[in-house]
């Protein structure tokens, strides 16, 4: 994967609802969209704590795996295909769990653009995702136009702006 500056951070545009049904463009067979959402567990340390996280996290809707990490304090959701993963609700699941999440980490996989002269990751459906206008967005005005698949850390909180800080991409295209 080729990386980017450290502090590249992309604007999550309306709801935190990211579809991943089929795109007509996307390429070799996979969707655009959120691909995999990684949540830090603070306080996990036992798998019967994972086994009451599970069961909370399982009632967040269109996840198509899940799997609990108790060693590394971490949970991993994959959404359904044509589906999409409310973050709010996954954060929500792991409070009602008697867990903090410490941080969401998203792998999303789209075009890059430009919308109103910012660069940005299209999703399906009209879903973008705005990148930060400077000097480190440099590295990608030469992909625009290229399908990619991004790595990076969710900050916000539910009912704000998300955004996801960049940590790697790769263009597949």
């Amino acid at each position: 994967m080729q990386h980017l500056p450290a502090g590249l951070t992309v604007f999550l545009t309306g709801l935190m609802l990211l579809s991943l049904t089929h795109h007509a463009a996307a390429q070799a067979g996979q969707p655009f969209g959120m691909l995999e959402v990684n949540v830090q567990v603070d306080g996990l340390s036992c798998p019967f704590c994972a086994y009451g996280l599970e069961k909370k996290l399982r009632k967040v809707g269109n996840a198509a795996s899940l799997e609990i990490h108790v060693s590394e304090g971490r949970a991993v959701l994959k959404p359904k295909p044509g589906t999409s993963l409310d973050l709010a609700a996954v954060e929500q699941a792991v409070r009602d769990g008697g867990f903090t999440p410490g941080g969401l980490t998203l792998t999303a996989r789209g075009r890059l653009t430009e919308r109103q002269g910012t660069p940005a990751l299209e999703l399906s459906h009209g879903i973008v995702l705005l990148l930060a206008k400077d000097r480190q967005t440099d590295a990608l005005e030469s992909a625009t136009g290229s399908v990619v698949r991004i790595e990076g850390q969710v900050e916000g909180q539910a009912g704000r702006a998300y955004t996801l800080t960049v940590r790697s991409f790769q263009v597949v295209s």
